[in-house]
């Protein structure tokens, strides 16, 4: 199945002040202040399909996590993801469209890592670990430590890719995306080099492998980029993005129920 694109508005700056004192006492052994914090936002969201990041690569639950000391990490990195979702709001999203994006983007010369940092962006590390080396890719941030501590799992469990971006870096993003815009008025098709199974050969199995498709949706999607910025910018806060698969409701394959959440 494909890969689809959301995004949010993110006031990572709010997260950061909420999130500080919680980790300073869980990192000096004091998990309860924000075991407490994590069921109070289960109880005001009330059925976990409620939740803003319902179905984007995570539910809400410790799904078994809470009774397994092996996966500590996981579930403190899910508790703070918890806390941070209440810090986003909905935005334009790319939908299953961002590889159209990331094609026309490299087309047009862009580097790997400003594509990256439109569809995904920095990694989620970076919220509680700002000095953390890391790679393009988000996936790429390689812990040193065994096992691997909380903060590198902040994301949701079953995202391919996850990342957020500052108001700083939106605000350059945007702008190079609308000094870019008049490259949608030239002959795409003599300046955008599609996948190589995106073909007239193709075409009939999918519109996802039929190049007029690709060379109908690749302006649309620019233009949700173009929009996924702006209103980031305008609200004066960052983005925060998830590439996923959609996977269902959990009460159809997990083992865990609204009231055990809380």
């Amino acid at each position: 199945m494909s890969l689809a694109h959301t995004a949010f508005l993110f006031d990572y700056r709010a997260f950061q002040s909420a999130a500080t004192p919680l980790a300073a006492e869980l990192d000096a052994g004091n998990p309860e202040p924000l075991r407490a914090r994590v069921a109070e936002i289960r109880r005001k969201v009330g059925s976990s399909k409620n939740w803003i990041l319902h179905d984007k690569g995570t539910e809400m639950g410790d799904f078994g996590r809470d009774r397994d000391p092996r996966y500590q990490g996981g579930l403190w990195g899910n508790w703070f993801l918890t806390i941070l979702s209440t810090f986003l709001s909905p935005c334009v999203e790319l939908g299953y469209d961002w590889p159209k994006l990331s094609c026309m983007l490299h087309s047009f010369k862009w580097t790997d890592e400003d594509v990256w940092k439109v569809l995904v962006g920095l990694p989620t590390v970076l919220l509680s670990r700002p000095n953390v080396p890391y790679n393009i890719n988000p996936n790429e941030v390689v812990p040193i430590e065994k096992p691997v501590p909380y903060w590198y799992l902040m994301a949701p469990d079953r995202s391919t890719y996850c990342g957020w971006l500052p108001v700083e870096k939106v605000e350059k993003l945007h702008q190079r995306l609308l000094v870019g815009q008049h490259m949608l008025e030239e002959d795409l098709r003599t300046r955008i080099e599609l996948p190589p199974n995106v073909s007239a050969a193709n075409a009939h199995i999918s519109p996802d492998l039929n190049p007029d498709y690709w060379y109908e949706r690749i302006p649309i999607v620019y233009q949700q980029a173009v929009e996924m910025m702006s209103q980031a910018e305008d609200a004066g806060v960052g983005l925060f993005s998830i590439v996923y698969q959609a996977y269902g409701d959990p009460e159809e394959w997990g083992d865990e129920t609204d009231e055990d959440q809380s």
